[in-house]
């Protein structure tokens, strides 16, 4: 028999990863394919499994090689991995391999051999990328940027003469598949003191900061906030859901998320996400080569159009929530953690081929949603939101108490 060994590295064109060695000897030199070791990011199964699998015949296709960028649908070698009784055997070699490996190379290993292996590699990937995540890691807000952000905010309240009642992240930082170059996206609600919804003009109800580095700061006054939220925004109902908060007035978020879930506008929400799938699957993902990034961006509309066509409520704005709960195929699971881990590790611009388990998933879905009855609204009372508004600005209308930095990610109260 053969012996299978782990080789764990810091590599030159894209840090840690790891190298099968065969008797000592890299799996590339074996292959002849001028690839190297596998990147961290990969490691969260053990082997990865071949993002191309299209079937249960593939199930047991493994990755081997990765080329020099480091994204294995841009290059790398595979085989089938088959046990038998105490062996497991590696053969069938494709991808690169198939170019320039030795016609039926075939390697046999012990099989207690081969599992210790592929939970040493489990455990690198959880060691380094957090397969396990703590919340600060999935969500994370650098410590300078957190206090950076409390204090802008503080100035926008000097500044405009406002009260700032709730301020969260949007965009990747919120949805759980931040990059580490990715923006700050920062929004916010505000409200004004009394005088200024006594006037018969009509005064600018949105507050938008020039982007500075990676910071971009609007908000929303409570009025427009409230106008959208009657309009089903969408956009708005995922502000209220983030997980990353940095200032909240505790029974305001409270009575917004309540108010959200009582007025919720199944038939808009559904038709806004639809939409966003679709527009962002037809301009991203039909070419030769595409940004690995966008399929988050067309997987989390597309699963939280699923989430309400199944009666479940208001989405949640967590995308590993909606996997969780909908993403039941062992491949589809895989492949988006796969790519959770890609977009997590590497930056915004990572490119690759097409991923053959995700684009079915999506074509299907889309096109199955497009004859699909859209969720039937109900009966709502919009006067909640009036309440709100009056109740608030007058509650409101006086000093601002001290607030406090919210580091561990939850409201105030």
């Amino acid at each position: 028999m053969n012996t299978l060994t782990l080789q764990f590295s810091e590599n030159e064109w894209y840090g840690e990863s790891v190298a099968l060695l065969v008797d000592g000897r890299p799996m590339a030199d074996w292959l002849k394919d001028g690839n190297y070791g596998i990147p961290v990011w990969l490691l969260e199964q053990g082997l990865p499994l071949w993002w191309g699998v299209e079937d249960d015949s593939d199930a047991d296709v493994r990755e081997v090689t990765v080329c020099s960028c480091g994204e294995d649908g841009c290059g790398h070698s595979r085989c089938r991995v088959r046990v038998e009784g105490d062996a497991v055997i590696f053969e069938d070699f494709a991808g690169d391999a198939a170019r320039t490996a030795p016609d039926g190379l075939r390697f046999v290993f012990p099989r207690a051999q081969y599992e210790s292996c592929c939970q040493a590699l489990r455990d690198y990937y959880a060691t380094h990328c957090g397969v396990t995540m703590r919340e600060e890691d999935e969500f994370p807000v650098a410590n300078d940027v957190r206090a950076e952000i409390m204090a802008r905010l503080s100035s926008i309240e000097v500044e405009y003469g406002v009260r700032i009642l709730y301020a969260c992240e949007s965009g990747s930082r919120g949805w759980g598949f931040a990059s580490p170059d990715s923006d700050y996206d920062v929004r916010f609600i505000y409200v004004h003191p009394l005088s200024w919804y006594l006037q018969t003009g009509v005064p600018r109800d949105v507050i938008e900061m020039p982007i500075s580095g990676e910071l971009d700061m609007h908000g929303w006054e409570l009025r427009k906030a409230l106008g959208l939220l009657k309009k089903g925004n969408a956009t708005l109902i995922e502000w209220l859901d983030s997980p990353v908060v940095y200032r909240a007035e505790a029974a305001f978020l409270r009575a917004m998320q309540e108010i959200a879930r009582q007025t919720h506008q199944v038939d808009r929400s559904f038709h806004h996400y639809t939409h966003m799938a679709r527009k962002n699957y037809r301009a991203y993902l039909r070419g030769d080569t595409v940004r690995l990034k966008k399929y988050l961006y067309v997987l989390r509309p597309l699963l939280a159009a699923l989430w309400i066509e199944q009666g479940r409520g208001l989405a949640p704005m967590r995308f590993q929530a909606l996997v969780d709960a909908l993403v039941t195929d062992a491949a589809l699971r895989d492949a988006i953690a796969h790519l959770l881990a890609f977009k997590r590790a590497a930056k915004e611009s990572g490119r690759s081929q097409p991923l053959p388990v995700l684009n079915a998933f999506i074509e299907r879905e889309l096109t199955r949603l497009e004859s699909a009855p859209p969720p039937v609204p109900q009966d709502t009372d919009f006067t909640v939101l009036d309440r709100l508004l009056m109740e608030t600005v007058l509650r409101m209308d006086t000093p601002a108490p001290p607030v406090t930095d919210t580091n561990n990610g939850t409201a105030d109260g």
